[in-house]
Parts: C-alpha cells; structure tokens; sequence
C-alpha cells in the first residue's frame, strides 16, 4: 500500500497543478458518465417494458370492445320483435363502421408480432366479410316480418354463425397473447425501477467516493510538497545553507528550485558581505588609521610651513571621513545582525551633551554658529555613552552643515513624566522637505545640500542614529519649526527597556 501511495506521489509530481486539477474532476466526471450511461440503458429498458405493456392493454381493449359490438348486434338480430328498417340500417352502418375501425388500429398495434398480426388479418377479413353479410341481410329483410322466424330458415344463419365463432376464436387467441404480456411485465417495470434506483443511490456512492479519494490524494500530495517547502523556509531564515530538494515537475518543484537557487544566491552574496567586512575592517580601517596617525604628527611637524600644512590638512581629514566611513559600515553590519554591544552605563546628561558640543566646536566656529545647551535638572539615565554621543554629534553636524552662518543651535534636554528624556537639536536652517520628511531615515538617503556646502557623507548617519536609539528602547523623528529650521529630537527611556545581544550592564560611572 505504501509503495502504490508513493508511486501516486511520484506520478503527481510530475504533473503540472492545472492537470493535477484536471484530473481531480475528470475522475468523478468520468464515474458519473458511466452512471448516467447505466441508467439510460436500464430507462431504455423501462421504456420498452412501458410501451410493451402499453400496446398490449390497447390490444385487449379494442378486441374486448370488438367482440362487445359484435355480441350486441348478434343478440339483436336473433331478438323477436319486429324491427323497423329504416332504423336497423342507420344502426347497423355505425356499428359496422365502429368496429372495422378498431379492427384496423388492432392490426397496426400487433404489426411487429408475426403471430398476431396473422391473427389480426384473420380477424379483419371475418369482420369484413361478417360485415357484408350483415348489409346483404338488410337489403333482403322484408318490413314487418317476424325476424327470429326469418333467421331460423335463412341461409344466413349459418354464415353468421360461422363468421361468429371465427371472430371469437381469433379474439380470444389475441386477448391470450397480449393478456399475458400486460400481466408480466407490469411486474417486471416495477422490478425495474427499482433496480434503477439502486444504480443511482450506488453511482452516486461512487462518484463521492472517487471525488473524495481524489481529493485526498491531491491534498495529501499538496500538504507533504508544501511542508518542504516550508522546511526550506524556515532553514532560509535561520540562515542555514542545505535545503531539501523536491523532485518533480510541478510548480511547487519548479518554486522549490527558484527557492533554492535564491538561497545559493543569498549564501554567494553573504560570503561576499563578510569578505568585504573583514576587507574594511582589517585591509582598509588597520592601515586607515595609521596613515591617519602619521599625517596628523606630520601636520604637527609642518605647522610653520602653510603651503606644506594646507595641504596635510586636506589628506588628513579625507583620511578621517574614509575611517568614519568605514567605521560606519562596520556599525550598520553589527547592528542588522543584532551584535551591536551595549556598555550600558548611569550618566548624567550635562555629559552627554558637554562630550557631543566638544565633538563639533570646530565645526560650529567655522561657521560662527552660536551653540546653546538648555538641560533641566534631573536624574541621570542608563546607556551607551559613546554611542549616545554618536547620535548626538551626527546630529549637530548636520544641523551645523545646513544652517546659515552666525545662526543658532540650541541643545535642549528635558525629562518627561513617562520616565523619558527627551534630546532636541533646533536650527535655523531651511528645513526639511516634506516629501522626505517621512523618510528621513532610511538608508542611504541624502538631503540636497546647498551649493556652498562640500557634498560628503554616505547617507547612513541618520539611519545607524536610528538603529542606535532604537537598540536603547527608545525613538526618534524630525519636524520643522515654526519660526524656521528643523528639529531633531530622540526620546530614550531612563531604564533601557530593550537591549541588543551582547549587551553589557557596567553600572560604573565614568
């Protein structure tokens, strides 16, 4: 049994779904084709049992209604009253004419009989001939003579005798042979019926069965290819590279491969991720941060020559962008895969802000941009220092970066009642386009910078601000001013509510 359901499995998979649905409907279709092809031949017979019975009570009719309207004029022929002619002649006409009618429509009804169509011709011709004698008679009977008298030595008599007894014996011959048929198969029609019914009850036994034995089959088929497939899926998600194969040719085949081939393509793509992280961490930020170092003691070194110092300035500082950037890229990687780590810690938030304002002064005074911190007295909170003043600095940076020059930023923190504090950085800037308002920040995603701004950055500060406050429990969003400029603010809770693997509880204060 086993083996037959695995091959149906097999022979499934190579279906396509629209012919496995097919056939789904072709099986109980063809079942109820043989159904109704049953019960036509079984109506068929039915049918010619009904008309059988039919034509054989029409046929004892009429040859009991013949044999009645021969009996009757007998009867009154041998009567002993005188009889009036003219009324004799109009009697007899109709009754003659009444009963070779129905001796003709008895003749087309046994036609298909051999037997008693002989008969009913038989019977036909006496009655013609019983006919003409009868009119002879008439035209010979004499008004007012006593008829019985006139029978007794006519030579009629005899002929109408013989006529009678023919007629009679051919009647009773055809009323024995159709008699007969009436009686058997009245029997046999309802015999029949029966059976039909039965044929339906048990075709649609079958039909049901084979729908839902086929249905079974199908789901069956469907149920086990579909939990391979979700198999996959989960090993997808959980990062794992061996999936299971489906054979087959149907589309959850052909959905299994496109699956498979996405999951090698992930897994290609993956080891191309982790080999350009260990490049920028190790080929590129190690050898970064050297040349940061040595150019930085040679701008020391060359202070008092300005075209020679102008110039390691400019190296010196596209060379701290590349290790931001770098350094960038390595935080965005830790942080979607969940690795960041958290050195949680109680600070106070004067702190905060007072590291972040001394991260961008230099910034602030190439612009003349006047910085003020407006911090409430309250309790410390819980968090990452430095990655608190990361969100901090980037910020201001870009609130120093799109505000005019001799403007304000104010720095503001407060304490809400919900146990949150509140950072907001207000500018004086142009503001923030409301078709990107919504979507500041996503990755990648860059304002348009004026013109006499230096175009640099990679379109990922605000998002790792994102993720950063995020991995603290907190949020973060930007509105414009009504006076003019833009606010960027960030809510973190005073306990961390959410923590990132790896995080750490350092209570220690700095």
């Amino acid at each position: 049994m086993k083996k037959i359901r695995e091959e149906i499995m097999h022979f499934l998979s190579l279906l396509k779904l629209r012919h496995t649905l097919l056939l789904l409907v072709t099986l109980p279709l063809m079942s109820q084709l043989i159904t109704v092809g049953l019960l036509a031949h079984q109506n068929s017979k039915v049918d010619t049992n009904v008309r059988k019975e039919i034509v054989a009570k029409k046929v004892v009719a009429l040859t009991q209604e013949i044999n009645a309207l021969l009996s009757r004029e007998m009867v009154e022929v041998t009567g002993t009253k005188m009889m009036v002619k003219s009324q004799r002649d109009h009697s007899a006409e109709e009754t003659m004419r009444d009963m070779l009618t129905k001796v003709k429509e008895l003749r087309l009804l046994v036609n298909d009989n051999p037997s008693a169509s002989v008969t009913a011709e038989r019977l036909e011709r006496n009655c013609q001939r019983f006919i003409d004698y009868w009119n002879e008679f008439w035209r010979t009977i004499i008004v007012g003579f006593d008829l019985a008298q006139f029978l007794e030595e006519s030579e009629f008599l005899e002929s109408f005798k013989v006529l009678y007894d023919e007629i009679h014996i051919d009647s009773a011959k055809l009323i024995d042979m159709y008699a007969t048929v009436a009686e058997e198969f009245q029997p046999m029609a309802l015999q029949q019926r029966e059976a039909n019914t039965q044929v339906l009850l048990y075709s649609v036994m079958v039909v049901l069965l084979v729908f839902f034995l086929s249905l079974a089959i199908v789901y069956k088929f469907a149920l086990t290819r579909l939990a391979v497939l979700m198999r996959n899926i989960e090993k997808f998600s959980k990062g794992e590279k061996q999936l299971d194969v489906l054979s087959g040719a149907d589309e959850f085949a052909l959905l299994d491969q496109a699956f498979r081939d996405m999951s090698q393509e992930r897994n290609r793509l993956e080891e191309i991720r982790k080999s350009m992280r260990a490049m920028v961490s190790h080929d590129l930020r190690s050898p970064l941060t050297s040349i940061n170092i040595r150019l930085d003691l040679m701008t020391e070194k060359y202070r008092d020559n300005a075209e020679i110092y102008k110039q390691l300035k400019i190296m010196y500082s596209e060379s701290q962008r590349l290790v931001r950037l770098a350094s960038t890229l390595l935080d965005i990687e830790k942080i979607e895969e969940g690795l960041i780590e958290l050195n949680l810690k109680s600070i106070e938030c004067e702190t905060l802000v007072a590291h972040a304002v001394a991260s961008i002064e230099t910034l602030a005074e190439r612009k003349s941009i006047n910085l003020v911190e407006t911090i409430t007295d309250f309790e410390g909170l819980r968090c990452d220092e430095d990655r608190i003043v990361q969100v901090m600095v980037n910020l201001l940076s870009n609130a120093i970066k799109f505000a005019p020059a001799k403007s304000t930023i104010e720095i503001k923190a407060d304490s809400l009642d919900e146990g949150v504090v509140r950072f907001e950085i207000l500018d004086e800037g142009p503001g923030i386009p409301l078709n990107k308002i919504n979507n500041l920040f996503s990755k990648f995603l860059q304002l348009d910078q004026p013109s006499d701004v230096k175009k640099e950055g990679s379109g990922l500060g605000l998002y790792i601000c994102k993720m950063l406050v995020h991995s603290h429990g907190g949020t973060i969003g930007c509105s414009n001013r009504d006076t003019g400029g833009s606010c960027f603010w960030f809510e973190l809770p005073i306990e961390p509510i959410v923590q990132t693997q790896g995080s750490s509880n350092d209570d220690s204060v700095d």
